[in-house]
């Protein structure tokens, strides 16, 4: 049985405190699970207990890269922006070189190919998010496209 990259997490917290952690997650324009893994992640990376090449580092560096991004897209995009993402990325070396640190395996747990559908995943579903999109049809790209990811679902403008 192939093990899952993401598990469930609950906590007990004072309300307020979780008041503000929505707060702090809509200001930044991201889930709170996402959030979460922000913090420690950065945190865990300031303390020295992760490597500046570990797969999770590199992989929300990429994100926060891809938010900079969005930010000067504006709403100035269509439905295939996620394969613009996918693109600049492919396009841009230090991005790229990102990107495949991120797709890397954190564990031999998670199979590379598991590590890379998770993390492609969570970029279109972060693309979704951070504009304010709707999900559309899929498109599959046509084999031997030379793309970074084979299908990705069209953003529809709310």
């Amino acid at each position: 049985m192939a093990t899952s990259s993401t598990v469930p997490l609950s906590l007990r917290i004072e309300s307020g405190v979780r008041d503000l952690f929505q707060e702090l997650a809509e200001h930044h324009g991201l889930t709170e699970s996402v959030l979460l893994e922000k913090l420690a992640i950065e945190e865990a990376a300031r303390l020295d207990l992760i490597g500046d090449r570990d797969p999770r580092l590199a992989f929300r560096r990429l994100l926060d890269e891809i938010a900079e991004y969005l930010k000067g897209v504006g709403g100035r995009f269509d439905e295939h922006v996620t394969l613009q993402v996918f693109t600049w990325i492919k396009e841009t070396p230090h991005l790229l070189k990102m990107h495949e640190n991120a797709v890397k395996p954190v564990s031999r747990a998670v199979t590379a190919e598991q590590r890379r559908q998770f993390v492609h995943q969570r970029i279109g579903r972060f693309i979704k998010e951070q504009l304010g999109c709707e999900s559309g049809a899929e498109h599959v790209l046509a084999r031997g496209a030379g793309a970074l990811i084979k299908s990705y679902t069209r953003l529809l403008k709310n």
